[in-house]
């Protein structure tokens, strides 16, 4: 029997259709484009009948578990982003396994497994596959016992049931059965395998993955939720269990009961739109516990990366295990770290990398997080370990530094941090840009030499002097420099605009030309205000940079440092530390705020400052179909007229949705003081 697909399908839904947006002369004009070209004359060949267009799947109602799959074996999460069990909508049982690969290097088992077999027996095979996608993909997975293959066909969001058959080699009683990868995946599923001899039993232990192990009472892997399908994997008593979502005012937003298997289970959040909430459950034992949630209205397994927006880590604390998953998790594609050279290089000229940049810098290339790493600070076997103060040191810390671009996956190198600041910099030769130079000369050239195009990242200065940055390039220092970079921190955000003007002022003036700038370090304690203004500054200080044409913008930092709310340095984080019995970090109101951020704007290029009027202040990023305008207001809010002629969606930061609809040709909507976002309603 050759192989055979069969396609398991269970609902679908219509594509809604789009309003086109465009920008014209500063303010924000919803119309639908008219055509410009001629008609066509009629054609005397039959034209061909155009192929339906396919009907996207549901996406199933399925939570990835923070968790292992028994008696099967897994890669290294430094290999592959992550192999999980999922509970929820599986092909057989309740649990299935979810394997999400954003970057592969080669060819990878991410499941394996040693079966029994009888020589020279026929085996039939089969089994259960599905990606997290609405319409078929392919997919570079292929399912192998010993040296048989069967590939995967083209899979969606609905189980897709693959048979093949197999005759095992004479002479071998085993064979490792793998799901073998060749490229990237978006969270594939795979349940019910089954290899069996005719009349025989299946000989592959836990083949639909109900075995498995979890700690804690919810096991998500991320508190990230999708609007959808909203759901929590909880392992608690049997028996009905009921949970409350309440917002950040503490009113109730929903709630429920469900009925519980015991072991993992899936626990729907039916009701629960986009915001952020607190979730309480209560099982059938009346243990209770609870977490916060960040509902996103995102499409597919999860938001979309965007290489623009980053985040700071420090990789080398222990709450930072998980790091790459939290910064995953809401689309952030670039992370900031130190790569301190007193750790790495303790022989000279010999780089033995130090094991939790090595594994923790992995786990971001494995899920698809680039990597900007700081060169620091000094090293002894060269003089200084605060910073390198001789010819020798210069010349090894650009060594150092080419070892770093050769080693790890990296969206850039930035050239020390805040040499400018006296707390790093106590040299005899002071914080000056004559000082600084020597350094990036170095590391520019022995880069250089290894990876041509590998961005060198210069400045780095605590906030942004203008007589530092201008003596930088009168020295020549963007002769070496791919890009600047500040950390430009202020009281408010809203201050953020001149600093970038003049930063881009200062170049032009000075050197006659640009570089990028990217903003490297940015941020607000929670410590000191509220974690609601915490999240505002957030929506606030990426829009007023990007929208000013900063290439990529850092929030500091990605994790609170302290599980104190009161400690100042200690809570800059989009997320907090861990919540006993919760297996996934704690998502901060700042954390819903950057993910939908990013899920809004989608990777749609900054088109300037929009004209709103009426003291609101606005971006807009993309142009006609997908225009959307971040806008931010003072004390109160404010009204602004928009002209248009097609209803517009107003989505504030809190999550709630509103369609506001046009009279004579002109919108009044409300700009709330936390900020919305502004586009083209969806029609149904």
């Amino acid at each position: 029997m050759g192989m055979q697909i069969r396609n398991r399908r269970t609902v679908a839904i219509g594509a809604g259709a789009a309003v086109v947006a465009a920008l014209i002369v500063g303010t924000i004009v919803w119309a639908v484009q008219p055509r410009t070209d001629a008609s066509p004359a009629p054609s005397e060949t039959a034209s061909a009948t155009p192929s339906p267009t396919p009907t996207p799947v549901v996406m199933p109602e399925a939570v990835p578990v923070y968790g292992s799959l028994n008696g099967w074996t897994t890669p290294d999460t430094t290999t592959i982003g992550r192999v999980l069990p999922e509970v929820g909508a599986a092909a057989d049982g309740r649990m299935s396994a979810v394997i999400d690969a954003p970057a592969v290097d080669g060819q990878i088992a991410a499941l394996s497994v040693d079966v029994p077999l009888k020589p020279g027996s026929a085996y039939e095979v089969s089994f259960s596959a599905r990606v997290e996608s609405t319409t078929s993909t392919t997919v570079p997975a292929a399912l192998r016992i010993g040296d048989h293959e069967t590939a995967l066909p083209k899979l969606d969001a609905s189980w897709t049931t693959v048979e093949d058959t197999f005759t095992a080699p004479a002479g071998a009683d085993s064979a490792t059965l793998a799901l073998v990868l060749t490229g990237p995946v978006n969270d594939l599923g795979i349940d019910d395998i089954v290899v069996r001899a005719k009349g025989g039993d299946n000989v592959v232990p836990n083949p639909s993955f109900e075995d498995v192990s979890a700690s804690g009472r919810i096991v998500n892997r991320s508190l990230i939720l999708p609007g959808d399908r909203a759901a929590l994997a909880v392992q608690l008593a049997q028996g009905d269990a009921t949970w409350t979502a309440v917002d950040e005012a503490g009113a109730t937003a929903a709630g429920g009961t469900a009925s519980l298997r015991g072991g993992v289970d899936i626990l729907p959040l039916q009701g629960l739109t986009q915001g952020y909430y607190t979730v309480t459950v209560s099982d059938a034992d009346g243990t209770s516990i609870s977490a916060p949630v960040a509902v996103i209205d995102y499409a597919g397994a999860s938001i979309a990366k965007d290489e623009r927006f980053g985040t700071s880590l420090h990789v080398e604390k222990d709450w930072y295990a998980d790091g790459a998953d939290a910064a995953s998790a809401l689309g952030i594609g670039l992370a900031r770290n130190d790569i301190l050279w007193r750790l790495n290089e303790t022989t000279p000229g010999v780089y033995d990398w130090d094991p939790t940049y090595a594994t923790r810098f992995d786990r971001l290339h494995a899920q698809g997080v680039h990597l900007l790493g700081i060169v620091n600070y000094g090293n002894k076997l060269y003089g200084s370990d605060k910073l390198p103060d001789n010819d020798e040191a210069v010349a090894a810390y650009g060594r150092y530094a080419a070892a770093i671009a050769q080693r790890f996956d990296l969206a850039g190198l930035e050239v020390f941090n805040e040499f400018n600041h006296a707390r790093f910099n106590k040299s005899a030769c002071g914080t000056a840009p004559e000082c600084y130079m020597p350094l990036l000369k170095s590391v520019h050239d022995s880069v250089r030499a290894v990876d041509p195009d590998l961005p060198i990242v210069a400045g780095s200065t605590a906030l942004y002097e203008s007589d530092w940055f201008t003596g930088l390039w009168r020295a020549g220092g963007m002769d070496y420099s791919d890009a600047m970079s500040y950390h430009p921190y202020v009281g408010s955000s809203d201050l953020l605009k001149d600093i970038v003007l003049q930063s881009r002022t200062d170049m032009t003036s000075t050197a006659g030309r640009e570089i990028p700038i990217w903003i490297t370090e940015f941020g607000f304690t929670s410590a000191s205000m509220t974690p609601a203004q915490q999240a505002v500054e957030v929506f606030k200080s990426a829009t007023s940079t990007l929208g000013n044409g900063v290439a990529k913008f850092f929030w500091y930092d990605l994790i609170n440092d302290s599980p104190d709310g009161s400690d100042h340095e200690g809570n800059f984080g989009l997320y907090g530390q861990s919540i006993d019995g919760v297996a996934a970090l704690p998502p901060k109101k700042a954390a819903f705020v950057y993910g939908l951020l990013i899920e809004q704007l989608g990777g749609l290029k900054a088109a300037g400052e929009a004209n709103l009027g009426g003291g609101a202040t606005g971006y807009t990023f993309g142009a006609g179909d997908d225009a959307v305008t971040a806008a931010w207001a003072g004390e109160g809010g404010a009204t602004v007229e928009i002209p248009t002629d097609h209803d517009l969606e107003v989505i504030t930061t809190d999550g709630a949705s509103t369609v506001v609809s046009p009279t004579q040709g002109v919108a009044s909507v409300t700009v709330p003081q936390g900020g919305a976002f502004i586009r083209s309603a969806p029609t149904s």
